[in-house]
Order: C-alpha cells, then sequence, then structure tokens
C-alpha cells in the first residue's frame, strides 16, 4: 500500500475512534517519528475524512494554466523588438 494512503487509513481509523486531530498527531508523531507528517496535512485528512469518509485518494488541484505557448511566445518576441528598436 502507498505511504500516503496508510497514513490516511490511519488517521481514518483515529477518527473511527473519536480522536481529534491533535489527538491523531500526537499519536502519529509517536508511530512515524521521522517521517510524520505536519499539523496542516493531519488536519487537512481529518477534515476530508470526516466529510468523504469512503475515499483515501489525493484530492486533484488545479493547475496554474500553461502560458508557454506559441501563440504568447510570439506576442512577447514582438513586443521585445519594438521595445528594442
Amino acid at each position: 500500500m502507498d505511504r500516503k494512503i496508510n497514513r490516511r487509513v490511519c488517521i481514518k481509523f483515529c477518527l473511527i475512534l473519536g480522536k481529534y486531530a491533535t489527538e491523531i498527531l500526537k499519536m502519529h508523531l509517536t508511530i512515524f517519528v521521522d517521517e510524520s507528517l505536519k499539523r496542516t496535512r493531519v488536519s487537512e485528512c481529518h477534515s476530508r475524512c470526516k466529510v468523504d469518509p469512503h475515499s483515501f485518494e489525493d484530492v486533484k488541484r488545479l493547475k496554474r494554466p500553461n502560458t508557454s505557448k506559441d501563440e504568447n511566445v510570439g506576442k512577447l518576441e514582438t513586443s521585445y523588438e519594438k521595445i528594442v528598436v
């Protein structure tokens, strides 16, 4: 099993036991000493498990649009030529 999913399963299990995010963080720090998740990640997983209890997969993130298209490069070249000349 993937490490991220394994940790989320542990967080989900603690949530089922009625643990709060701070308690889960303390337990997580005890178990995964060197590879522990940060507090924000634990609270994100905790709230995500409360909302969607059946999912352990990553949430798709919105990516920044790709701006290095040929038409944009052409626009930059022409504007640069106008400035230089």
